[in-house]
């Protein structure tokens, strides 16, 4: 097995005009059929049995659930391959940035614009800038490596050429 991707949560902070996580609060249906912190301890255990190259923790926002970093430190005790943490960016924070990029070997951070003008098209006002701080913050703390990703379609094709080039800016 090469990777194996663990949907920690359905739920998001965000409500991306493209997505289908629902961004549902701590004591919706959709929080209550989430699988709680003994059941991710067992599937970590199975999960790391097979020892696979790499781990994807995804979501939704797996950041919104509130026993991610303890989820997050189980795996890194139980598996030693390649853990990358797909998320919006927007949760990270001085408090969690050092544990984050502690475990975490990949950051793969959806950004979905160039700007805050066609970011917030996408992902709502204010949050460009929110993730562009965390990228900052991952890259002070040392973070191993962070890429950037961006749904594309017929209306926003023309901005991969500055896409990439922000990627460039941001290092």
């Amino acid at each position: 097995i090469d990777v194996v991707y663990l949907l920690i949560t359905n739920r998001c902070n965000l409500k991306c005009i493209h997505c289908c996580a629902d961004a549902a609060d701590e004591g919706s249906e959709v929080c209550s059929r989430e699988m709680g912190i003994d059941e991710w301890k067992d599937a970590i255990d199975k999960v790391s049995a097979l020892k696979p190259t790499g781990v994807v923790l995804t979501g939704g926002e797996p950041l919104v659930k509130k026993e991610f970093l303890e989820i997050l430190e189980y795996l890194r005790n139980k598996y030693k391959g390649t853990i990358a943490l797909a998320t919006n960016a927007t949760l990270i924070t001085d408090d969690n940035v050092k544990i984050l990029t502690d475990i975490v070997d990949k950051f793969d951070v959806s950004i979905d614009g160039i700007d805050e003008e066609t970011c917030s098209k996408v992902r709502g006002k204010g949050v460009f800038e929110k993730v562009v701080r965390s990228i900052e913050l991952l890259k002070l703390y040392e973070a191993k490596q962070i890429t950037l990703s961006m749904t594309f379609g017929t209306a926003n094709f023309h901005l991969k050429d500055r896409f990439m080039q922000l990627n460039k800016e941001l290092g």
